[in-house]
């Protein structure tokens, strides 16, 4: 029971490790996405109000 545990304990850091990893990889492309889709927008709603 104990070891068990114990090992769960371990794989369950390790697994928040490597999310965090991955979170932080993700972290940069969803803000270059995000910023380049609200400047997108922008840029749409500027040339419909211009016609």
């Amino acid at each position: 029971m104990n070891a068990l545990t114990r090992a769960q304990r371990k794989w369950k850091s390790a697994a928040a490790r490597q999310a965090s990893a991955i979170a932080r990889r993700h972290d940069k492309f969803w803000s270059v996405t995000l910023t380049g889709s609200l400047l997108l927008v922008l840029l749409v709603s500027m040339t419909s109000h211009l016609r």
